[in-house]
Formats: structure tokens, C-alpha cells, sequence
């Protein structure tokens, strides 16, 4: 709050500043400079008020990501890109800047799969760096998160993916064997969890191979992913009425 009440009093200073300018101008303009012309006047007046407000929607849009689930996300992300974010036992240990690379090719995945901003995505699976990395790739994504307990019977599996009205699936390979994608109509791809690679799609498979979504992430950027590249989903306040 303190930070926001600067940021505030930022605002109301710069307006204050030109008010006054314009002001001093009006009233004392004519004796020091001679001649200052009336619309002139005006002009400077309005470009101030102008500016002033540009300035306030500026700093408020800063305040609200400070405050948004997603632009926290999207700023750890990038403050903290050399360190460690996520490591299972025993196993691999992801920096941030690897959660990230995952998270924009998965990102392009749903998009080449026709998964949109606001679909529902499952997330069937044991604990796990890569269950993290998809559950923060489907929200920055803009999609919802459908998480589903990996220890629930096929049938209610089913049952949840089909309620929930989920068009995509990301599963364990433990999972998986035991769901059938017949009983799942709605769902248009399906992902296995510990590879990222692909079980199942209606489209075509060749325009989701992991080569390709490889390629079209080079093509996106050439030079590496960077901080700066990061602009993640920006949702709304009543997107949040949207229960996972």
C-alpha cells in the first residue's frame, strides 16, 4: 500500500506542477513575455491535464500488475531467471529461465492444437517439476487449470474431464494407460506429462511433433528467449469468477 500511495502522490504532484505552470503563465505570461496568446494558453493548459492523466493510467496499469496473479508470475520469472525454480528428488533441477522455455513451447502447442484462452486443460498426474511447469503453462496461457487426483478410478477420471468440459489433456504415462480417449469426446489433444510428448490429437500430428513446436520456438525467437520476451496472459478481474 505504501508503494501504491507513492506512486499516487507521483500522480498528483506532476498534475499540481503543470497546473501551477500553466497558471503562472496565464496570469504573468502577458507582463514577462509580452504578447502570449490566449489559445496558446489554453493549448498548454490541455496538454498538461492530458498528460497527467496518460501519466496516472501509466503508473496505475504498473500498480495493477503488482497485483495480478499472472504479472507476479510474469516478474518472478524474470527477476529470478538464473536461479533454481523447480528440482524433483533425485532427479532434475529446472531454473527459472528452463520453466520458461517449456512454458512458451508448451504455449505454442495449444496454440497449434486450437486450444484457446479460456479453454479448460486437465492435469492428471503425481507430483512432479514437469506437473508445475504445465499447471503455470496453462494459466499463462490464459487457459484453466483442471487439476484432477491421479489416484481417482478411470470412470471418474472421465467423468471430471467431460463435466469440466476440458478440450485438452496433459496425463502420466501411469495414467494414461488406463483412460480411453473414446470416452473423452470433446478433448483434442492429449499430452503425456513426463516428456512433454504427444499421445493423441485431432489434429494433425505432424503440425504438433515436438521437431516442429521445436522449430516454430526457434522461429519465435531467434536469438534465445529473454526476459524482456515474457508477456503473459493479462486477466481480467472477472476471469477470476472462472473456477477451476
Amino acid at each position: 500500500e505504501s508503494k501504491k500511495e507513492r506512486l499516487s502522490f507521483v500522480v498528483f504532484f506532476f498534475f499540481f506542477l503543470f497546473f501551477n505552470i500553466s497558471r503562472v503563465c496565464y496570469l504573468f505570461g502577458p507582463h514577462v513575455a509580452g504578447k502570449l496568446d490566449a489559445d496558446f494558453l489554453y493549448g498548454f493548459v490541455s496538454f498538461c491535464v492530458r498528460f497527467a492523466l496518460s501519466l496516472s493510467r501509466i503508473i496505475k496499469d504498473r500498480v495493477m500488475d503488482n497485483h495480478r496473479f499472472l504479472g507476479l508470475i510474469e516478474q518472478s520469472v524474470q527477476s529470478h531467471w538464473e536461479l533454481p525454480a523447480f528440482s524433483d528428488f533425485k532427479g532434475t533441477t529446472f531454473l527459472f529461465k528452463d520453466v520458461a522455455c517449456h512454458m512458451e513451447k508448451f504455449h505454442i502447442l495449444l496454440a497449434e492444437a486450437g486450444i484457446k484462452p479460456g479453454d479448460k486443460v486437465a492435469l492428471i498426474g503425481r507430483n512432479s517439476s514437469n506437473w508445475a511447469i504445465c499447471f503455470f503453462g496453462i494459466l499463462t496461457y490464459g487457459a484453466v487449470a483442471v487439476p484432477i487426483l491421479h489416484d481417482f478410478k478411470p470412470d471418474i477420471i472421465h467423468h471430471i474431464v467431460n463435466h469440466s468440459e476440458a478440450t485438452a489433456i496433459m496425463v502420466s504415462s501411469s495414467n494414461w494407460e488406463s483412460l480411453d480417449e473414446q470416452k473423452m469426446p470433446a478433448v483434442r489433444l492429449i499430452v503425456r506429462l513426463e516428456d512433454f510428448s504427444l499421445i493423441y490429437s485431432k489434429a494433425d500430428k505432424e503440425s504438433l511433433a515436438k521437431e516442429r513446436i521445436d522449430t516454430l520456438y526457434a522461429q519465435k525467437y531467434p536469438l534465445g528467449l529473454t526476459p524482456k520476451d515474457l508477456h503473459y496472459h493479462r486477466e481480467q478481474p472477472d476471469e477470476l469468477a472462472v473456477l477451476n
